[in-house]
């Protein structure tokens, strides 16, 4: 079963990220760095589409089990240089 995920908005660049896992759901923050999507080339992207593509790419390739409490996504993304690649092919 592929995971369930929900984006709800926070406040200016920080969303939370509500992951459903069948019987249970967890709870991550995703904050993106004020000037990411310029500086990751993706300008015209929203930024709760590109929370959830983060999310979804790190379930994907790290597992639930690896997901990070709060996600800080600035560029360059060092913890995943898989990463940003992934969110242009998706985004742009």
């Amino acid at each position: 079963m592929t995971p369930h995920i929900a984006i709800v908005p926070l406040g200016p660049h920080a969303f939370a990220a509500f992951v459903d896992h069948g019987r249970s759901t967890s709870y991550h923050q995703v904050i993106l760095a004020p000037h990411f999507l310029t500086q990751a080339g993706l300008a015209t992207a929203d930024e709760g589409v590109v929370a959830h593509e983060a999310i979804a790419f790190l379930l994907r390739t790290r597992g639930a089990a690896h997901l990070p409490e709060v996600l800080q996504l600035t560029a360059p993304f060092r913890a995943d240089p898989l990463l940003l690649p992934e969110l242009r092919a998706r985004l742009a």
